[in-house]
């Protein structure tokens, strides 16, 4: 895909000492590059590939004069990780990737956490397992890790709210209130997974971040 690095709109990120320094234009990014600040070593996010790129790959960044230097410096190398995370969870180390190879796209990670989220009132322990997969899948992918262990949080959440629900009904019965009150916990849950789900997907779906609200953090 043909795009213009200099687009005033594009909104640059680069990382430094492993966090997100930004937004700015590309003429911004281009005079740091010249003070030396930013580097061919250094990562900075592409806004329109969506995806973090060593700077030395990034075309008409640095000077005419000392790009050959970089990009032969580049070529010694193995090229990035092309799961690498979003501008939200900046790579720490040089752009040179090291890890385990990722077996599942970052991208296709969060829609499937966020589809099991959607489903978890019909799927219950399945979608538990299949987050699970990703997690496994995706262990050396910094972003797949934090997407599953939001994710499952939220499932442990819901499950705990399932079982609240079911004493609520219990003790409820007993007193001859009725269950209504364990009925409307359990519909609160399952319009919860509907709603975030939904949400989630659209975020997942144009590359934007999201965070499941009021979970309770099992997993850190």
């Amino acid at each position: 895909m043909n795009t213009d690095p200099t687009e005033s709109q594009a909104q640059w990120h680069w990382s430094r000492d492993g966090a997100t320094v930004g937004p700015v234009e590309f003429a911004e990014l281009k005079r740091l590059a010249a003070l030396g600040s930013i580097t061919s070593s250094t990562w900075v996010h592409d806004p329109i590939l969506r995806r973090w790129v060593a700077a030395s790959s990034v075309v008409g960044l640095f000077p005419a004069s000392g790009g050959t230097s970089s990009q032969s410096s580049a070529m010694s190398e193995e090229p990035p990780s092309p799961t690498s995370p979003s501008p939200s969870s900046p790579p720490t180390s040089s752009p040179i990737s090291t890890s385990a190879p990722i077996t599942i796209d970052p991208r296709l990670a969060e829609i499937l956490c966020r589809v099991a989220i959607l489903t978890a009132p019909l799927t219950n322990i399945f979608a538990v397992i299949g987050v699970g997969v990703v997690w496994g899948l995706g262990a050396a992918d910094a972003r797949i890790v934090a997407e599953a262990r939001q994710t499952m949080n939220c499932l442990l959440t819901l499950g705990l709210g399932l079982v609240i629900a079911a004493v609520v009904s219990f003790v409820c019965a007993i007193i001859i209130i009725g269950p209504f009150i364990g009925v409307a916990i359990t519909f609160a849950l399952f319009a919860y997974c509907v709603v975030i789900g939904i949400r989630g997907l659209i975020a997942a779906t144009n590359g934007m971040p999201f965070t499941y609200p009021w979970i309770i953090r099992f997993i850190r």
